[in-house]
């Protein structure tokens, strides 16, 4: 939602992992919180092989969407801060997804999560057993999520915004219901729907409208 908020140029970039559906649908979330603050921005993305890609593509192609695309929010789902530290270096905004970022009015936000309190809970008994899958979802409180608002360029009512998307998170809103369409057009939920985890694990496979990969 700050992406879309703070974009000039209506172009975001969002560096990612292989193609997989954990991956799709961390990407295709995002791009669901740029279109409900501004539907006419462009999320430009850009997989990358597994878990073992070097640091130095992801800031390759950060350069390249900088530079050649006029990015100007940058966003990755990656296991550090490489992408949003090149950004904010370069002038562009950004958000980090880990705590070694220092603060700077380039990056808008940081999220936040208690992974040992995640932990705790997947080791207790009662969870295991409740739930055979080979994977566990927890809702925003449970998984101890918080989101901090860094920049002071984001504005009291941007800011507003936010708290309440968050809030709307803890009371048990689906990112993934209503109405949504692929990139090509293809509905994919409906008013009064929502797409199941196991979906969003599993078999994703298309990019939300207004996602485009850039190679």
């Amino acid at each position: 939602m700050l992406a879309g908020l703070k974009t000039q140029t209506g172009r975001i970039g969002f560096i990612s992992y292989d193609r997989l559906p954990d991956n799709v649908q961390e990407l295709d979330a995002f791009a669901l919180g740029v279109r409900r603050t501004n539907p006419h921005a462009r999320v430009l993305a850009t997989f990358q092989p597994g878990l073992t890609a070097p640091d130095a593509d992801a800031i390759a192609a950060t350069e390249r969407m900088i530079r050649e695309a006029h990015v100007d929010v940058m966003a990755a789902h990656r296991s550090n801060d490489a992408v949003p530290a090149y950004a904010i270096a370069h002038g562009v905004y950004t958000l980090a997804n880990y705590g070694d970022l220092p603060d700077s009015p380039l990056l808008l936000a940081r999220q936040n999560v208690d992974w040992q309190l995640t932990w705790a809970e997947l080791l207790k008994d009662d969870v295991r057993k409740s739930n055979p899958q080979a994977f566990y979802w927890f809702d925003y409180n449970e998984a101890d999520m918080s989101f901090t608002v860094v920049s002071p360029d984001v504005t009291a009512d941007e800011r507003a915004l936010i708290a309440q998307a968050e809030e709307e998170l803890r009371q048990g809103f689906e990112p993934f219901s209503g109405d949504i369409r692929d990139n090509e057009g293809v509905v994919r939920c409906r008013a009064g729907e929502y797409i199941s985890d196991e979906t969003l694990r599993e078999s994703i496979d298309w990019l939300v409208e207004g996602v485009s990969v850039y190679e």
